[in-house]
């Protein structure tokens, strides 16, 4: 897909590191290190997360276009694929 539509790909990797239990998904979003003490908390809320909000909510619009997009596609496809379709159905 991302020969079609370029950066496709890169939105699926950033996800997949949020989806996936890893640093990102995990430690990255819910814990904060503090060197000098050698300690790590960990919760909501201890990191701002507005970036990675904005690029959920921009994967997800993105993805949204892009069934709107396939979407009216197939339906503008129909017809003549029904038409190719009826004489082997009216036998």
């Amino acid at each position: 897909m991302d020969q079609v539509v370029k950066g496709v790909r890169a939105s699926y990797d950033s996800l997949s590191e949020i989806a996936h239990p890893n640093w990102s998904g995990v430690a990255g979003l819910y814990s904060k290190p503090d060197p000098p003490r050698y300690l790590t908390d960990f919760g909501r809320g201890l990191r701002d997360t507005k970036g990675t909000v904005d690029m959920i909510v921009n994967a997800l619009l993105g993805s949204l276009g892009l069934f709107e997009l396939a979407y009216n596609r197939i339906s503008e496809a129909m017809p003549e694929f029904l038409a190719e379709l009826e004489p082997i159905l009216s036998e």
